[in-house]
């Protein structure tokens, strides 16, 4: 005698079985599916003919073609950090004078503000005349 739970599980099975043979066919057909329209582009042509079109629209945007390839490099160089400075050396005695030079006229400025703060009679301090030592 058969259970009811095996005519269930018979059906389901036949149903399965039927599924994979649809999917199947399915599959198939998707791989022998051929195009209703046959496009010009995809026809083959020997490597040394070249469609006219093609070459006419070509030529047109060679042109831009080197544009846009000189504005990126000239964007490339823009980047690029600047080549290292190179620094002269100045000889001793010509950088002695320079120092001489500068100091004397800070001195001879800091004497002026000096002086205009004696006729004023206000007090100054310099940072570069020294105080002379207290005498006693």
């Amino acid at each position: 005698m058969i259970d009811g739970t095996e005519v269930a599980g018979q059906r389901l099975y036949q149903k399965a079985i039927e599924q994979q043979k649809k999917l199947e066919e399915a599959r198939q057909r998707a791989s022998a599916h051929k195009p209703a329209m046959v496009l010009t582009s995809k026809q083959t042509t020997s490597p040394g003919m070249r469609n006219e079109g093609c070459e006419r629209l070509y030529a047109l945007s060679t042109s831009k073609q080197m544009q846009g390839k000189q504005r990126r490099e000239e964007i490339m160089k823009s980047r690029l950090p600047p080549p290292p400075t190179e620094f002269k050396v100045m000889p001793l005695s010509q950088a002695t004078k320079m120092y001489e030079r500068s100091m004397k006229h800070l001195i001879t400025k800091e004497m002026k503000l000096m002086d205009a703060a004696h006729q004023n009679e206000t007090a100054f301090e310099s940072l570069l005349i020294p105080k002379p030592p207290p005498t006693e």
